[in-house]
């Protein structure tokens, strides 16, 4: 069932979702949802950012971050990076403030107890995962499930073996050698992205490595129920398409009693 609710009138009102169900070789696909209807109950909200914006569009955005934001932003290497970071950070700021039916410097960012980031604001509190790979950024939100989402650009995956050691399983490693060499790379980004988004779901992050988790490598998985740890309980996973080509995507949700309504638009 759903959770929360995009109100009326909000920049967030999605007439148009980007992808209803699994992707089709790696390429999104825009459904209009027809009749000027707006899907405003949410489960699972997934917005993909776009973060190249004109220059003189920065300080607007700056100005809605948080001391600690900006302290982050200024310890970056490059005005790239910190151009990239700034849209990141505010666009989060403005979703979530939609969503919690305040402005963007209101929304309270903390980590719970598992170092997951939670937003809070009108005594609502929702859970928040986002990533970024270049100029194209992701955010996902929910309220009573734990999620992660990650996105990294293909090219970016180093088709490597001693990359390959470092982040698979032997399993995943041997099914990784018996692929063609032109889908090694993609397979590779994809395995990487969705370790990514199990560890952001569970706050676990990848500081102890990531050979100790197994994903499916099936290209176009939705709704596919997996076990990361022997032991460990069910998730799911979602392949998601980039809006730009020569990017992998993953969303991993907690199933809860019932599957995700996931809905996934553009900003």
């Amino acid at each position: 069932m759903p959770h929360f609710e995009i109100a009326e009138g909000s920049a967030l009102d999605v007439r148009t979702v980007w992808q209803t169900g699994p992707l089709e070789h790696g390429a999104g696909r825009r459904y209009d949802r027809g009749g000027g209807a707006v899907v405003r109950d949410i489960d699972v909200l997934v917005v993909w950012l776009d973060l190249a914006i004109d220059p003189d569009d920065m300080d607007a955005l700056g100005a809605t971050l948080s001391v600690e934001e900006r302290a982050r932003v200024a310890r970056l290497a490059t005005d790239v990076l910190q151009r990239r970071t700034v849209v990141r950070l505010a666009r989060r700021r403005e979703v979530l403030g939609e969503l919690h039916g305040v402005q963007p410097g209101a929304v309270e960012l903390a980590s719970d107890a598992q170092g997951r980031l939670v937003s809070r604001a009108a005594r609502a509190r929702l859970v928040v995962s986002s990533s970024s790979s270049n100029d194209i950024g992701l955010l996902a939100i929910a309220s009573s499930r734990q999620l992660g989402a990650d996105v990294e650009a293909t090219s970016e995956v180093l088709d490597a073996q001693r990359f390959t050691d470092r982040v698979a399983t032997p399993l995943e490693a041997t099914a990784l050698a018996a692929l063609d060499p032109d889908e090694h790379r993609n397979a590779l980004a994809r395995l990487w992205t969705r370790k990514e988004a199990y560890l952001k779901a569970t706050g676990e992050g990848i500081g102890e490595g990531v050979t100790h988790v197994e994903v499916p490598l099936d290209e176009g998985v939705w709704n596919a129920a997996f076990q990361p740890l022997p032991d460990g309980p069910v998730w799911l996973l979602y392949d998601l398409a980039c809006p730009i080509a020569g990017f992998a995507a993953a969303l991993v949700v907690e199933p809860g009693a019932s599957p995700p309504e996931i809905t996934i638009t553009r900003r």
